[in-house]
C-alpha cells in the first residue's frame, strides 16, 4: 500500500508532469518558398511571413494578396492540447481565411492544416523548423 501511495505521489508531482510544447520559431513550407515566424501576439499565437521567393509572391499577388511579406498566415491560435493549437489560417493564393490547426509533430516539424466548410475540405502541409 505504501509503495502505491508513493508511486502515485511521484507521478502526480509537477516535476514529472509533461511540459506543454511550444512551436515558436521560424518554419519553412514544404517547397521552401515561404518562411513564417510563429510568436506570441497578445494572448494568442500568430505566424507572420518573414520570407517568400518571387514565385510565392507572384502567386499570392495573382490571388489578391499583393504584399506577402509581413502577412499573418496564422492568427488567433490557442492551445487545444499538449502539442496542438487551433485558430485561423490565411491562404494568400485565394485571399481567404479558413479555420485551421497546428500540430507539433516533432521538435523540427509542424503540420499546418486549413479547412473550408468545417472539416470537409481540408489541406495539410508539413513545415520544417528553420530556427
Amino acid at each position: 500500500m505504501r509503495t502505491l501511495i508513493l508511486a502515485t505521489l511521484i507521478v502526480a508531482t509537477p516535476a514529472t508532469a509533461q511540459k506543454p510544447a511550444n512551436w515558436f520559431g521560424t518554419w519553412a513550407n514544404p517547397s521552401k518558398s515561404v518562411q513564417m515566424q510563429s510568436k506570441p501576439c497578445g494572448k494568442d499565437i500568430c505566424g507572420v511571413v518573414v520570407y517568400a521567393n518571387e514565385k510565392a509572391k507572384a502567386d499570392a499577388a495573382k490571388g489578391g494578396t499583393p504584399n506577402l511579406i509581413g502577412m499573418n498566415l496564422l492568427s488567433g491560435f490557442q492551445r487545444t492540447g499538449p502539442t496542438s493549437w487551433s485558430g485561423k489560417v490565411f491562404v494568400p493564393d485565394i485571399n481567404r481565411t479558413v479555420s485551421g490547426t497546428v500540430e507539433l509533430t516533432s521538435p523540427r516539424t509542424i503540420e499546418v492544416k486549413g479547412c473550408i466548410l468545417g472539416n470537409i475540405a481540408c489541406k495539410a502541409q508539413i513545415w520544417t523548423r528553420v530556427k
